[in-house]
């Protein structure tokens, strides 16, 4: 499999909103908090700069890491976004 063609695979996976995942408060609070608002956001970033995050640390690291596993993700993803600006 291509890299094209596991981005396209991916992109409704990415599509999904940080607010529709079984997570911690504490977890999505980091998330919104730092702009991440889907998990095609959350896996262009890698453990290291994820950690550096206000209550980004081991335990929510590891919640987010097995969550992301769990669908077939990992961090660090290139990713490109599609969602395009319409007004112009």
């Amino acid at each position: 499999i291509s890299q094209e063609q596991t981005v396209l695979e991916y992109t409704g996976v990415l599509a999904t909103p940080i607010a529709e995942l079984d997570i911690s408060v504490r977890a999505m609070n980091v998330c919104f908090a730092n702009g991440i608002r889907t998990l095609g956001d959350l896996v262009k970033l890698t453990k290291e700069e994820f950690v550096r995050y206000r209550n980004g640390g081991k335990r929510t690291l590891t919640e987010l890491s097995d969550l992301l596993e769990a669908k077939g993700l990992q961090w660090g993803m290139q990713v490109e976004d599609d969602r395009k600006q319409t007004n112009e």
